[in-house]
């Protein structure tokens, strides 16, 4: 089956790539992994005619419903042609945006959910990807030439990285 996904993702795994993006029929996250161990897509399999899929980028991606790995957005690739449709602007994806960072209750958590809490959610609820619309957002370099990043969350609390 095909799926048409604006690609919001498109990182370095282990050599390879990690693509993901929003399902443009559903309107929900979709991370395109294959059967190795974790995932990743091959360099030549996440390039449409010799050029790498880019953030924006409305890509048709033959996609089982269901796919490795524990997180909820993870879908097999079958076989079959990837095909580049077109790009989007970066306000057509707002209205994917939610209001609330998921899994944001416990803020004992360094940069990442763990994966034993998450391996504890019934499978709907393993959701790992999205994107937030928020009032604030600020970044900085430290003394030591390191970037940092602070978005502001209910209560007072923060998320943050470096």
């Amino acid at each position: 089956m095909m799926s048409k996904l604006i690609c919001l993702a498109n990182s370095r795994k282990n050599n390879d790539r990690c693509i993901a993006g929003i399902e443009i029929s559903t309107g929900k996250w979709v991370r395109p992994v294959t059967r190795l161990d974790d995932g990743r897509i091959p360099v030549n399999m996440s390039q449409i005619n010799g050029r790498l899929i880019q953030p924006l980028d409305i890509v048709d991606i033959p996609l089982s419903d269901t796919g490795n790995g524990y997180e909820y957005e993870n879908r097999l690739i079958l076989r079959g042609s990837w095909k580049h449709i077109g790009r989007v602007g970066p306000m057509d994806v707002v209205c994917y945006c939610d209001d609330e960072i998921i899994h944001s209750h416990c803020h004992d958590w360094l940069n990442a959910i763990p994966y034993s809490y998450i391996s504890s959610l019934p499978r709907h609820q393993r959701r790992t990807l999205q994107i937030v619309k928020v009032d604030g957002f600020k970044t900085w370099c430290n003394n030591y030439g390191k970037w940092k990043g602070e978005i502001p969350l209910e209560g007072g609390n923060s998320l943050a990285w470096s």
